[in-house]
């Protein structure tokens, strides 16, 4: 309904404030959303509560469950500490330089008639940064160079300037 749609929107706006009143009126127990620029701060805030779990990441789509409120497989239950344990290593930045300086020529061919180009990779890879997973976020970026599902273009500086300099090594 329009008034929940208002109240959901102000929850993305301001979080901090709206979202422990959005909870009492409305007990969630799992929140599957779309990390778009508008609703960035809203789940920034549920990756970084105590009472909550991120279980999946594809793309943009996030799913977080609320601990205690549903018995998870150890494989969910366990997502978001490997994610946390992911560091950026040397070769993952090595990869997404060389993916920025070698600029991918596409054939005549292909310029008709693209190979499938799988934008899951980079998504994942920035929405995990977003979240404050930079290693995995990284890891995402440059398994998709390796593999070639992933064209960075001019995008890459920005890329590597958020990535936590502490995390490196």
């Amino acid at each position: 309904d329009f008034r929940r749609t208002i109240e959901s929107q102000a929850v993305q706006a301001k979080p901090e404030k709206f979202w422990p009143l959005f909870q009492k009126k409305y007990p969630v127990t799992v929140i599957i959303g779309n990390m778009d620029p508008l609703s960035r701060k809203f789940f920034q805030r549920v990756n970084s509560s105590a009472d909550w779990k991120l279980v999946f990441v594809k793309g943009t789509m996030v799913v977080f469950v609320k601990k205690g409120a549903h018995g998870l497989p150890d494989e969910a239950d366990l997502y978001q500490s490997r994610l946390s344990s992911q560091s950026v290593s040397p070769e993952d930045v090595a990869a997404l330089q060389d993916g920025y300086r070698k600029p991918r020529r596409i054939p005549w061919r292909e310029w008709f008639d693209p190979p499938p180009f799988r934008v899951d990779d980079w998504e994942t890879g920035i929405t995990l940064m977003n979240l404050g997973y930079g290693g995995a976020g990284v890891k995402m970026l440059a398994s998709g160079l390796k593999n070639g599902y992933v064209s960075l273009g001019n995008e890459v500086p920005a890329v590597l300037q958020r990535v936590d300099r502490r995390q490196l090594f």
